[in-house]
């Protein structure tokens, strides 16, 4: 393992947040709110590095702060985060990028040493010090507490899509930014486009608490109709989900009926759209984007939806004994060996006690 030491100690601990930690992508620069972020709460660093960010760069320019920096390999698998539903044939062969599996190794990775409240921070959100400590507080009542991406949503490709044809669609709380507190309830993050509102549907029964409004940088939501399609499956199987929660259904009480009718309406939605931006020469991008995700409807079928709903469960109760049984208070070098990630971190020789407890 590559363990370098800082001469400049970390802050006193956040009472409330044991860590921060963040799938790192897009750029070791794109880094630095997380990174003042840490400095100002005072806690631990968690950079998940893939992409164009490498952990000895991202260790680099944190300097002065407890800090884990792992590399992940691409196709890291380990038997913790072996799950049906990633075989399931709707998304096996699905290309998605590993924020999945970031956010599964940051959960154990707090579950191994003995951490109750972490923060996850998407790379390309920013959220100030006083937001993180009132969401972090906000744990003592909820088990999630999540931020709204308002000035530029989080949302799908189909739902930017109604926006753009002067809908206006839910913004809801994304896990991309939020605080979460472990427990024996805690789920974990599919590999299927929604996966947070998956995991918000057990972590955060009945709801989650309503952390306020974060920053998300703009992209361009049209500029690959193959993300529409990507998400497809994801967004029919949230949007289901939340539907039947709302008519008093749990997700595993709805019928494979049910959900064919679910695929039906988002049939008629997407036909909906078209029509509607058809006429506007600005929305070509958005069209060719919702043809490739009628598209992937169309292979889309209620059989496959309850099917994946099934192992869903089944690897719920699954992933609940796997982090049961890997609970304890272990330095992160030792987590990160446990998970065969040791020879892939570059970690500050510091570290803090463990505080957010209660």
């Amino acid at each position: 393992m590559d363990q370098r030491t800082d001469s400049a100690e970390c802050a006193e601990p956040d009472p409330v947040l044991d860590a921060v930690v963040v799938p790192a992508w897009r750029s070791v620069a794109g880094l630095t709110p997380a990174i003042r972020l840490a400095q100002d709460l005072g806690t631990r660093l968690v950079l998940l590095c893939s992409g164009r960010v490498r952990a000895a760069e991202a260790r680099t320019a944190a300097t002065g702060l407890t800090v884990a920096a792992i590399d992940i390999p691409p196709g890291y698998r380990n038997p913790l985060l072996d799950f049906a539903t990633s075989k399931h044939p709707a998304v096996a062969d699905a290309q998605f990028t590993d924020v999945r599996v970031k956010r599964n190794l940051g959960l154990l990775i707090a579950r191994m040493s003995g951490w109750s409240r972490i923060l996850f921070l998407d790379d390309d959100h920013l959220l100030g010090p006083a937001q993180a400590r009132a969401a972090g507080a906000a744990l003592r009542t909820h088990r999630v507490a999540a931020f709204r991406a308002e000035e530029f949503p989080d949302r799908s490709v189909v739902r930017h899509a109604e926006q753009l044809a002067g809908g206006t669609p839910a913004i809801s709380p994304s896990i991309g930014t939020a605080a979460v507190r472990l427990d024996a309830g805690t789920t974990f993050f599919p590999e299927v486009y929604n996966e947070d509102w998956l995991f918000l549907y057990d972590s955060a029964a009945p709801g989650p608490a309503d952390a306020g409004t974060v920053r998300q940088l703009p992209y361009d939501p049209f500029a690959r109709p193959a993300r529409a399609a990507a998400e497809e499956f994801g967004d029919v199987l949230a949007e289901g989900l939340v539907r039947f929660r709302e008519a008093g259904l749990h997700a595993t009480e709805a019928s494979e009926a049910d959900w064919t009718a679910v695929v039906r309406e988002r049939g008629d939605l997407l036909g909906d759209l078209a029509r509607r931006l058809r006429a506007r020469d600005h929305a070509k991008p958005a069209l060719r984007a919702l043809e490739a995700a009628a598209d992937r409807l169309s292979r889309t079928t209620g059989e496959q939806l309850a099917s994946y709903v099934t192992l869903w469960r089944e690897d719920v109760e699954r992933w609940r004994e796997r982090l049961d049984a890997v609970g304890g208070s272990l330095p992160v070098a030792s987590a990160l060996r446990f998970l065969g990630l040791h020879e892939q971190a570059v970690l500050s020789a510091a570290e803090p006690p463990a505080v957010a407890t209660g």
